[in-house]
């Protein structure tokens, strides 16, 4: 009960949010934004598409009556647009994935993890074309971090990117580490308070947890402005991709910045 009260309550605290990804699309040269908004009683995943300075109508990526959350946005080196989010139905939270398909999108397809709870999820697409998936999973216990990725052909099985231990972990992103590695930031309770840890994928497995120190700038850029399709509700929790970038901000960047101003405001 208190992993789960800590955790969706640091969800409401960042709010459900919108992420956009600013990418100069292949085919169309096209800005892309992805959001997670209410539709009557359920909650539904959207994207637009900018072309030429004017926002597209937007179009429903999610297909059931969930609440589908917390969308995280990539791009790969031949132009698709890859986005994944948290489906809760039925009592269960998994991860949906879809992708682009030239003017429109594939259809939603469930990720099996074998876990109960799946959540606030990550998207990279390497340099290799392989698809890497991040999140917070759960099946019993507190809160860990887990991946699993795709080659082409299959998906490998899932990874705790930590050891195991007694505390939440939550809230995951991923990006290109400075060796072009996959390398994978999320908070850690540690210490009465949550904490941002960081490890690299090193071929076969993963590197030993660092604290990132306070003094350690996110990799995330964060623009001045942000120009979000009308419909966005929540324009001040948007995460933006800058034009060129295949990665995108998810909602572990929405809590550091989070986590920032209310430091600034308690005079840290």
């Amino acid at each position: 009960m208190i992993r789960n009260i800590t955790l969706w309550g640091l969800a409401c605290l960042i709010g459900w949010g919108a992420a956009a990804l600013h990418a100069q699309d292949a085919s169309l040269s096209s800005t892309i934004a992805v959001w997670s908004q209410a539709d009557g009683s359920s909650r539904q995943i959207y994207c637009s598409r900018q072309v030429d300075g004017l926002w597209s109508a937007p179009v429903v990526l999610s297909r059931d009556t969930g609440q589908n959350v917390t969308p995280s946005v990539a791009r790969s080196s031949d132009g698709r647009i890859w986005v994944v989010w948290t489906t809760l139905l039925a009592g269960e939270a998994k991860l949906s994935l879809c992708h682009s398909q030239g003017e429109g999108w594939s259809a939603p397809s469930i990720i099996d993890t074998g876990m109960r709870s799946n959540t606030a999820p990550g998207i990279l697409v390497d340099a290799e074309g392989v698809l890497w998936l991040v999140w917070s999973g759960n099946n019993g216990g507190n809160d860990d971090i887990y991946v699993m990725r795709h080659d082409g052909k299959s998906w490998s099985g899932v990874e705790r990117v930590h050891p195991a231990n007694e505390v939440p972990d939550v809230l995951p992103s991923i990006e290109t580490g400075p060796d072009g590695m996959p390398l994978v930031k999320w908070s850690r309770f540690s210490d009465g308070q949550y904490r941002v840890f960081y490890a690299s994928w090193q071929g076969k497995q993963w590197s030993t947890p660092v604290e990132i120190g306070a003094n350690t700038a996110s990799r995330a850029v964060q623009p001045n402005s942000t120009d979000l399709p009308a419909e966005v509700q929540e324009p001040d929790k948007a995460s933006v991709l800058e034009s060129g970038r295949m990665e995108g901000t998810s909602i572990r960047d929405r809590f550091e910045n989070f986590r920032k101003r209310t430091d600034r405001l308690n005079g840290k």
